[in-house]
C-alpha cells in the first residue's frame, strides 16, 4: 500500500516537472521571436530599471511564478524517493542557465543574470510549498492558533489583529 503512494506520488511529481519544464520552454524560447541579443551580467540590475519601467516588478514577478511549479514538483519527487531537495536548486540554476544561454544564442531578447536569481527563487519557493503542503496532509500542522486569530478578527474587527 505504502509503495504504491510513493510510486503515484512519483508519477505525478514526475508528470509536473515535464509539464513545467515544457511551459519554461515555451515561454522563454519558442513563443519569442528573434530581434536581438543583449547581455546583463549585474545582479539585481532589474531594481534599477524598476524606477523607470514599471513593468519590469511585473517580468520579475513573472520570473518567479514560472520557476514555481518545477521546485514544487522537483520536490515532490525528491521527496517520494527519499533524496535530499538541496540539489533542485542546482536543477533549477542549470535550467534557468541554460534557457538564458539559448536566449542569447538564438537572439531571443535578454540574457540577464536577474532572470537566473529570480527563477531560482521561484523553484525555492515551490520547494517550500512543497514541504508545507507535506506538513499538512500529514497533520504537523496547528491550526488552532490561525483559527483564534480569525475568530478575534471576526469578534474585535481587522484592527485589532495588528495589536495582537
Amino acid at each position: 500500500m505504502i509503495l504504491k503512494i510513493l510510486y503515484k506520488r512519483r508519477r505525478v511529481a514526475g508528470v509536473i516537472v515535464i509539464l513545467s519544464v515544457a511551459m519554461i520552454v515555451w515561454i522563454t524560447l519558442l513563443t519569442r521571436k528573434s530581434y536581438r541579443s543583449q547581455i546583463d551580467l549585474l545582479p539585481f540590475h532589474f531594481i534599477i530599471g524598476a524606477r523607470e519601467h514599471p513593468h519590469i516588478l511585473r517580468a520579475a514577478f513573472m520570473n518567479v511564478a514560472l520557476y514555481i511549479p518545477f521546485g514544487y514538483g522537483m520536490a515532490e519527487y525528491a521527496s517520494a524517493k527519499g533524496k535530499k531537495q538541496t540539489i533542485i536548486i542546482l536543477y533549477a540554476i542549470i535550467l534557468s542557465g541554460s534557457t538564458e544561454i539559448f536566449q542569447y544564442l538564438l537572439s531571443l531578447g535578454y540574457t540577464e543574470v536577474d532572470d537566473i536569481i529570480l527563477n531560482t527563487f521561484g523553484a525555492m519557493i515551490g520547494m517550500f510549498v512543497q514541504k508545507w503542503m507535506n506538513k499538512i496532509l500529514n497533520n504537523k500542522i496547528d491550526f488552532n492558533g490561525f483559527e483564534t486569530l480569525i475568530d478575534r478578527q471576526i469578534k474585535y474587527g481587522t484592527s485589532q489583529i495588528f495589536i495582537l
